[in-house]
């Protein structure tokens, strides 16, 4: 019996005539082996927990990739679970981890269960972070990705630049907000409260906030968008007012999602690292599960990088 099991766990620990004739036997066999009393032995599933608030959005798509990818590296499987920003939903999930259906828990919504975290329970949050420093994260500088790319625009001559903002309890898009806001201040350029308009990170509600906020300042030359979303929205918003994207307004997303590539004309934006933050929470994971309840929180901080595209111009009106 320990020869089989090397041979399906440690096959580099026997020779190469034992391993050939094992394997010989397991495909004579077709034999497969019962996971479920592995489980039993080693109090673990094998199984981890990716939670996402609407898996419709493609930057969860990319974050689940880089999670696969290590996970599966590591003889992990992934279940997910879409919680259609339903809090009712979101429970139902957590429990999958209190009750041992499940290993461990990436989220990627802006909160975390209701759980002793001091008891070392093993969860990463990613991108849409919480700010808690009792808990794991992995996300980017978005209040540094913000006031460069505000920067940017700055030095293009813009001086009239709005904000469509996020949910101002989100910390993503409180720091984004914040990051825009640095970046005027440095300038020395104040802030009407009409140049930031609250939105969702929808196509549609873009496109309105963006109209909202060109009808009560006319003088506005530019937009920083808190998602990609709200960009490709905001160009529909400016056309529907009679101007251009960029000869009127020059418009900068947040995320890099592919629709940037796609829209017309194709969007500067914030390029997040979905893939490489999917990768890292996993890793995080995996240290958390080696040693349960001894890994202290950690934090990390991620690059992002401003990619320039159709979507901004130098100001033509100065």
């Amino acid at each position: 019996m320990a020869t089989i099991s090397r041979a399906i766990k440690n096959p580099e620990l026997l020779n190469a005539k034992t391993l050939k004739h094992v394997r010989s036997v397991i495909s004579d066999l077709s034999y497969v082996p019962n996971v479920q009393a592995r489980n039993l032995r080693t109090l673990r599933t094998g199984l981890v927990l990716v939670m996402v608030p609407d898996i419709s959005r493609s930057i969860f798509s990319q974050v689940i990739r880089g999670v696969e990818k290590v996970a599966h590296a590591n003889q992990y499987g992934v279940l997910l679970g879409d919680t259609q920003n339903d809090l009712s939903r979101e429970e139902t999930y957590y429990n999958f981890l209190s009750s041992r259906q499940v290993d461990g828990l990436i989220t990627l919504i802006p909160r975390v269960p209701k759980l002793d975290l001091a008891e070392g329970w093993p969860i990463v949050n990613v991108g849409s972070y919480v700010d808690d420093d009792t808990v794991t994260r992995v996300h980017v500088d978005n209040v540094k990705a913000a006031r460069e790319a505000t920067a940017v625009l700055i030095a293009m001559g813009h001086s009239c630049i709005g904000h469509l903002s996020g949910d101002p309890k989100s910390p993503v898009f409180h720091d984004r907000e914040t990051g825009y806001r640095a970046a005027l201040a440095e300038a020395g350029i104040e802030i009407p409260d009409s140049w930031v308009v609250p939105a969702t990170p929808t196509v549609e509600d873009g496109e309105m906030a963006a109209e909202l906020l060109l009808t009560r300042n006319p003088d506005i030359t530019a937009i920083v968008c808190s998602s990609d979303e709200m960009s490709v929205g905001a160009i529909r918003g400016v056309r529907k007012l009679g101007k251009q994207v960029p000869a009127d307004v020059s418009i900068i997303g947040f995320g890099d999602t592919p629709m940037c590539r796609y829209s017309e004309p194709p969007m500067t934006t914030v390029a997040q690292p979905f893939g490489q933050m999917g990768e890292e929470a996993m890793r995080l994971l995996l240290e958390m599960l080696a040693a349960p309840g001894s890994t202290p929180p950690r934090r990390r901080i991620l690059e992002t990088q401003l990619v320039m595209r159709g979507s901004t111009a130098r100001n033509r009106r100065t």
